[in-house]
């Protein structure tokens, strides 16, 4: 699809008074962590790399910005296992929707291709600062309270789920693994850095499962 100069600079200069720095300057987000029972041992990764580790529940933390849900694995001695989402959800008002659609949208990227010359300089870089706030996450923020409840794990069903969880670990981690690995070259430390935050993110929970057994 093509756009005309005049309609993409209006449609620039539009989302550039989206794009405050209250949208985009804040790094992390505060997130209070609540389990019923309390006392749980929980791990927070985005993108399967360790961001916040609690030691007992409940806890105040801060997940970095990231337009990623978090996922959050909690145990407790007695309890089964829990895997919970935190999402990452688009900022709430008319200027970060506007935001968000724009940056989202071919309009932008296309007007930032199209159109590099000196005039619509200030347009243009606008609508790239509004393109990087969505892909770092600036656009989104996680719920404030995430409030799970843990469920009694009677001490038969403890090896079977115990079991189950564990695979349901090793499939999500696992293949991104793999595949990341064939395509590093040895040596590669911008490569092999998030390889090795996957893997610690990964024997991190298991390690909390084996000390449930």
């Amino acid at each position: 699809m093509r756009h005309s100069v005049p309609g993409c600079l209006g449609f620039a200069l539009m989302l550039a008074g989206c794009d405050s720095p209250s949208l985009r300057d804040a790094k992390s987000w505060p997130v209070h962590v609540v389990t019923l029972p309390a006392g749980a041992r929980c791990l927070i990764t985005v993108s399967k790399e360790t961001v916040v580790e609690i030691a007992a529940t409940p806890a105040d933390v801060r997940l970095p910005k990231s337009p990623l849900d978090g996922r959050m694995l909690c145990t407790l001695p007695g309890h089964r296992p829990l895997l919970a989402a935190i999402p990452a959800q688009p900022i709430a008002g008319a200027a970060g929707q506007a935001a968000l659609a724009g940056a989202a949208s071919g309009v932008v990227s296309q007007a930032i291709i199209q159109h590099t010359v000196n005039a619509q300089g200030a347009a243009l870089g606008a609508a790239t600062g509004l393109g990087m706030a969505y892909l770092t996450g600036a656009l989104h923020v996680y719920q404030p309270v995430v409030n799970q409840a843990l469920q009694p794990m009677p001490a038969a069903e403890k090896p079977g789920e115990l079991a189950a969880m564990a695979a349901r670990i090793r499939v999500f981690y696992d293949p991104v693994i793999a595949s990341q690995k064939s395509m590093c070259p040895a040596g590669d430390f911008a490569c092999e850095t998030p390889i090795a935050a996957m893997i610690k993110a990964r024997d991190t929970e298991l390690a909390m499962l084996q000390a449930l057994d």
